[in-house]
């Protein structure tokens, strides 16, 4: 799941202080979603959409939630309930069954865009690494895991200090090496 995060934050990295931007994460899950917690999504005030937080049903009503985040600076959390009729997971015919937590933050250089430029220099390296972020976007952290297989195997929330923390081990691009095979055919 984590190695999408290096091709995200690729498109992002260079435009991060070109416009205003939203980050979308799953910090919770239960039962069957389409995507789990670790999940994110970036928006910004440009159009630009990176990333996927559903199977895309979704993700029209996120985007609202994310312009006003943008609008007034304030975190929001939203949750989608696929069972519940009066959500509008139900309304737009969610097919996934489950409950989706989501958190939409702003990222500006205030919050040093919650370590996730820090998170895509480590994974780039190919190290992985372990991103916390608090549910409310104040804080973000990246742990560097150089060579160290982390016991970390599932994004986890904890609360800290009467913050609720989502924690999740990102993995670098996988890098795949072919060889083999006769290159001189002899007629």
């Amino acid at each position: 799941m984590s190695n999408h995060v290096n091709h995200l934050l690729a498109k992002w990295y260079p435009l991060k202080d070109k416009h205003q931007w939203v980050l979308g994460f799953i910090y919770k899950t239960e039962g069957s979603c389409y995507r789990k917690a670790g999940a994110m999504m970036l928006f910004s005030d440009a159009g630009h959409q990176l990333g996927i937080l559903s199977g895309g049903c979704l993700e029209s009503d996120i985007v609202k939630k994310a312009h006003r985040v943008m609008a007034d600076g304030k975190s929001r959390t939203a949750v989608y309930d696929d069972e519940d009729e009066e959500d509008i997971a139900f309304k737009l015919g969610v097919g996934c069954g489950g409950v989706v937590h989501l958190a939409l933050v702003s990222l500006h250089e205030n919050n040093e865009y919650l370590a996730l430029g820090e998170v895509y220099k480590s994974l780039s390296s190919g190290n992985e690494c372990i991103w916390s972020c608090d549910v409310k976007g104040s804080y973000g952290n990246c742990e560097i895991k150089k060579n160290s297989q982390s016991k970390l195997s599932q994004a986890q929330l904890h609360i800290t200090n009467g913050q609720s923390i989502l924690s999740v081990l990102l993995l670098p691009p996988i890098h795949l090496l072919v060889v083999g095979g006769d290159m001189m055919q002899r007629l």
